[in-house]
């Protein structure tokens, strides 16, 4: 059996024919005592739903806590269990190894999709068994697409090289893409962005510009792009537009689901009241249910003011601010921490103004809802979505929107004292670690020199996974191009003073650091990065050991 089942029973590559879903199922059942099953849903990240009566699944062979048995999974079996659910749903069913909690290690996990009968995907989980060799095989999902790609195009926009990362990403031939232009792969929605970005690349020879597009892969699937053109047509050396592209469909997927669930609780408290209140335009109230008591965790109020008594700091003034403008007659809401019996939890008011006939506003209406957990959940996802799966570290993005903050906050006045700058710090002699002892290795030792460099910045700096083997420091309060110079110093001292152990041996790495710092209206976020990475370029090729800041670039 060669490829992986669909439901009709047809392998992905279509060379032959393989056991349906159905069936793969019922030889799991019969011949796995301890196999047990959870049925999943959802059109991008997956979720537990009930086991349909449908499938005649016995009680005992469903499984309790799905949601909490994937949270315990280690980082390589999240990624596992990301690529046989996405291959799964397009192929009809995969498979692979995973160390499940509370099971036998390793154990099999299957995913069959039966939405077209049932509705769900089917998701199996049972011990090992070398008889299942040949299944497992024939269901595992291929390796994960290329994340990176590289293009060049000429000054109409069509394709002249295309790397292999690219061609793996679009699904396609490189040889296939050169000679068409990037647009006719362009999600239509995308294409009047990407075009305005194209002509304002045009007009600034030597300038890069960044643009988020969908590209179609050659199933006719959309991928999220980051595209960096960079132009290079009046390069004698060149003469053509360089495009360096990063696949971010994790992250805009997981901006998506933080849209969503906002969405969601928008419609909820417009439907759903937890507390309520009727409250006269002087603030005493004429009605209140006794879940705005348990919110609050006020009793015998007789007035709003009393009842968000447990709110303070800057979220009570935001909460008078949202009263004052439904008395003015606008419809507001706002999310404040209340402090209750020690505790802290996170409540959405919402005001409605009371009209009279004449259109007068004559009151108040509001409801209350905890969106403890919402608020969890968003915050979980926003971190998700701007951190960096294998370090820990912020990933591009989140870096790059930390530092548009800062310099946003210094230039609308509110920044703190000094400036701020970005120490760029680009990995030596990693690519050997790689060769000599694995990926696996290499990746140990970049979490290592991740945890040595947050160990070694100052409080409040954030540390970012640029890409590879590259990291930025972003840090605010930097009063001096000096002072940035000593923090990176110290940072390439500290992180890079002491050799790593990998494979049981000692390796020393080094890195070349560059920095960049800017004080009051500086450049932009992109730019002041890029002025980092043109030092650490200068430090490279000079082979210096100490940090080299832009200014001083020859």
């Amino acid at each position: 059996m060669e490829g992986s089942v669909s439901s009709s029973g047809q392998t992905s590559h279509g060379a032959a024919s393989g056991p349906g879903p159905a069936e793969v199922l019922d030889h799991l059942l019969r011949h796995h005592p301890e196999a047990v099953v959870a049925a999943i849903t959802g059109n991008g990240a997956p979720r537990s739903v009930a086991v349909p009566d449908s499938l005649g699944i016995e009680a005992r062979r469903i499984l309790t806590d799905p949601e909490g048995c994937v949270a315990r999974l280690g980082a390589p079996d999240q990624v596992r269990l990301a690529q046989v659910w996405c291959s799964a749903r397009r192929h009809g069913g995969a498979a692979d190894e995973l160390h499940v909690p509370g099971f036998e290690s390793p154990t099999h996990l299957y995913m069959l999709d039966m939405r077209r009968d049932h509705g769900v995907v089917v998701a199996v989980v049972s011990p090992a068994d070398a008889g299942d060799e040949h299944l497992i095989e024939a269901l595992r999902p291929p390796l994960l697409a290329a994340r990176l790609g590289k293009a060049t195009k000429d000054g109409t926009g069509r394709l002249t090289w295309v790397d292999d990362g690219l061609a793996r990403i679009l699904d396609r031939h490189a040889a296939d893409l050169v000679g068409r232009r990037i647009t006719d792969l362009t999600h239509p929605d995308d294409r009047e962005l990407a075009i305005v970005g194209w002509m304002e690349m045009l007009d600034q020879p030597g300038a890069s510009s960044p643009v988020r597009v969908r590209y179609r892969r050659r199933d006719g699937s959309w991928v999220w792009m980051e595209v960096v053109n960079t132009n290079r047509l009046d390069d004698p050396d060149h003469g053509d537009v360089l495009a360096e592209m990063v696949d971010i469909s994790d992250r805009m997927g997981a901006f998506e689901a933080i849209r969503a669930r906002d969405q969601l609780l928008h419609q909820l408290t417009e439907t759903v009241h937890v507390g309520l209140f009727h409250a006269e335009l002087g603030g005493e109230l004429l009605y209140a249910n006794s879940r705005l008591s348990e919110l609050t965790g006020v009793w015998g109020a007789k007035t709003f003011s009393e009842h968000i008594s447990t709110v303070g700091g800057a979220d009570r003034g935001r909460l008078e601010e949202a009263v004052g403008a439904a008395r003015a007659g606008g419809e507001t809401a706002v999310e404040v921490e209340v402090r209750v019996h020690g505790g802290l939890r996170y409540c959405r008011f919402s005001f409605r103004p009371l009209r009279s006939g004449g259109g007068e506003v004559t009151g108040l209406t509001g409801c209350v809802e905890d969106v403890t957990e919402a608020v969890g959940e968003r915050r979980a996802l926003e971190t998700k979505a701007a951190s960096d799966h294998l370090t820990g570290c912020l990933n591009r993005l989140g870096a790059l929107t930390l530092l548009e903050e800062l310099l946003g906050a210094r230039g609308s006045g509110t920044d703190q004292p000094g400036g701020t700058a970005v120490i760029f710090l680009d990995l030596d002699g990693f690519k050997p670690i790689n060769d000599r002892f694995g990926h696996a290795a290499g990746d140990e030792a970049l979490v290592a020199v991740a945890d040595r460099i947050r160990s070694s910045v100052r409080s409040g700096d954030a540390v970012g996974r640029f890409g590879g083997d590259e990291f930025i420091v972003v840090c605010a309060g930097v009063t001096s191009a000096e002072q940035a110079l000593s923090v990176a110093s110290f940072i390439g001292a500290r992180a890079f003073g002491e050799p790593l152990e990998i494979g049981g041996e000692e390796v020393w790495l080094r890195a070349s650091l560059g920095v960049a710092w800017s004080a009051g209206r500086g450049p932009d976020a992109l730019t002041l990065v890029g002025q980092a990475d043109a030092a650490m370029y200068q430090a490279k090729r000079d082979g210096l050991t100490r940090p080299v800041l832009y200014a001083r670039v020859a």
